[in-house]
């Protein structure tokens, strides 16, 4: 698999999207669809701010390991907030814990629905 494939299964497998990149490397989305179609190659230059965002290392972009190792230091945080409001700069903490908050809620939710269905 080719570094290009592993950026787009992990921004997959994230639930992340090419704008999202797009916005946290400061470039256009047309950028990222002209590296998913071949036309540059130009993702190599940003393969650290690549991996920073995936919280994953460059080694694993770029195939010298099989293993996603997570960046120390990398801001999980950040990352999420780039991913759900598409910028980190104008998002507060209590922007961002509501949001956090939410999702807890939809999960004890689906939890309880899926208790009663057990019961039954």
């Amino acid at each position: 698999m080719c570094t290009l494939d592993k950026i787009l299964m992990e921004l997959k497998a994230q639930n992340l999207s090419q704008k999202a990149l797009a916005s946290y490397l400061n470039i256009s989305k047309n950028a990222v669809s002209e590296w998913k179609s071949g036309r540059n190659e130009a993702y190599k230059k940003y393969l650290p701010q690549i991996a920073k965002f995936l919280g994953v290392s460059v080694s694993y972009l770029t195939g010298e390991t099989d293993i996603p190792v997570i960046l120390e230091g990398s801001n999980v945080d950040d990352i999420a907030k780039q991913a759900l409001f598409g910028q980190t700069q104008n998002v507060t903490d209590e922007m961002y814990n509501e949001v956090k908050q939410y999702a807890e809620m939809v999960m004890l939710r689906e939890q309880v629905k899926q208790s009663k269905k057990d019961k039954l």
